[in-house]
């Protein structure tokens, strides 16, 4: 059985950051309030390869932000960081599997 996930096909809850390593690309999918309060700003300095919205029935709005390898490791690192201090939101990475 192949099953394949995107980052808009994986439900969510409100507070979900959800990486998805794939390929050359990292997918961020974040609640729309903690991107603009945290990221909005800045996310262009690490040249984004795609920044598009979604809404997710679980999870609502939502805003999906691709990079490549490189930069997605600063983004995941400065995440990691900050989730920490922020107990109002988690982590959950994924990685796809040949």
């Amino acid at each position: 059985m192949d099953i394949s996930w995107d980052e808009t096909s994986w439900p969510l809850m409100e507070e979900e950051i959800l990486i998805l390593e794939k390929d050359s690309l990292v997918s961020f999918n974040f609640p729309y309030k903690f991107f603009r309060k945290y990221l909005k700003t800045k996310i262009n300095v690490l040249e984004p390869i795609e920044i598009k919205r979604n809404y997710n029935t679980q999870g609502g709005k939502r805003i999906i932000v691709k990079l490549d390898k490189e930069k997605a490791l600063e983004l995941r690192a400065w995440l990691t960081l900050h989730v920490q201090e922020n107990s109002d939101f988690f982590i959950t990475e994924i990685e796809e599997i040949e």
